[in-house]
């Protein structure tokens, strides 16, 4: 009982410790984090590997000018 519980719990973090994020910036803005720690700028593909489990960022979308942020997708 014991193996099986280590493997499931090792099985979800080695899961949950290699997730990505990725973002993808159309033209006209960039996203950045409330920190400054990631920033990706307009037209760009920006991948993120998430390492930890207390990756805590807020994006944050910055419209250029002339453009109106609506959603994320």
């Amino acid at each position: 009982m014991k193996i099986t519980r280590f493997i499931t719990i090792l099985v979800a973090v080695l899961m949950l410790a290699s997730c990505k994020i990725r973002i993808i910036v159309p033209e006209g803005g960039s996203v950045t984090t409330s920190s400054g720690a990631y920033s990706c700028a307009s037209g760009n593909t920006c991948d993120i590997d998430i390492v930890d489990f207390f990756f805590e960022q807020t994006f944050v979308a910055a419209p250029a000018a002339g453009y109106t942020f609506k959603f994320w997708k």
